[in-house]
């Protein structure tokens, strides 16, 4: 408990504020008539005793409206804050050789250049133990952060991968999907043409076997040779 009385009272705030508690108390010291002045005034002294009363009330008054504890410790941190400011290294140099180790006021924590800078810091003796803990504790949520990054970069490839048959309807052939589709009606239209080269080419040759052919529909039929010879010609 001491220990961390006398860690206060050494800090900027603690400092200027027992400061500026000295000078309003100065400040608030009631207000005296001299000797001298007494000696040389038109009032009796009955009167200037209550004069000065009230003038004392009306200065308290004041101090403590004005100078109260809050108004103290905001001027406080208002000096450190200049100190801060004004007395701080300038860390932009661009000559400073620890430059890249330095961690910058305002610099943001969570990226990972910081974290190596606060863990390098965290290794130094002499180091207070939450600025330790919480060094650790970033680290552990930096490590998660990396394995979410990593799912997260996963699912992406694997969404790229899937794009092409996100719409199965419209990016894949309609034959892939349909048993009616297009590639359909074409191996028909090939079969029908087969069956008719066929039949020509026994046509050609002659014969007193039947051939083969297709009716209207398509199905396949025996034919003899005199309507293989008409179709032949006619086709």
């Amino acid at each position: 408990m001491e220990n961390a009385m006398a860690s206060d009272e050494s800090t900027i705030i603690a400092s200027k504020t027992q400061f500026l508690g000295a000078q309003v108390r100065i400040l608030s010291q009631p207000l005296k008539a001299s000797e001298k002045w007494k000696d040389g005034a038109a009032f009796p002294e009955g009167e200037l005793r209550d004069v000065m009363r009230a003038a004392n009330q009306i200065l308290r008054r004041h101090n403590n409206t004005v100078y109260d504890r809050i108004a103290m410790r905001n001027c406080a941190k208002q000096i450190e804050s200049l100190y801060w400011e004004e007395g701080a290294p300038d860390l932009s140099d661009e000559d400073d050789e620890d430059d890249d180790d330095i961690v910058r006021r305002g610099e943001d924590l969570t990226t990972d250049a910081s974290l190596t800078k606060l863990t390098t810091m965290a290794t130094e003796p002499n180091i207070p133990a939450p600025f330790r803990s919480r060094v650790k504790q970033l680290q552990k949520l930096a490590s998660q952060r990396a394995a979410a990054q990593k799912k997260l970069n996963a699912l992406r490839d694997f969404q790229k991968l899937i794009e092409p048959i996100r719409n199965a309807g419209e990016t894949v052939q309609p034959n892939l999907v349909t048993r009616d589709g297009a590639l359909a009606e074409e191996l028909a239209r090939s079969r029908r043409l087969g069956i008719r080269v066929a039949g020509r080419v026994a046509g050609l040759r002659g014969g007193d076997l039947e051939g083969v052919g297709e009716d209207g529909d398509g199905h396949v039929v025996m034919v003899d040779e005199g309507e293989k010879v008409r179709r032949v010609l006619g086709g």
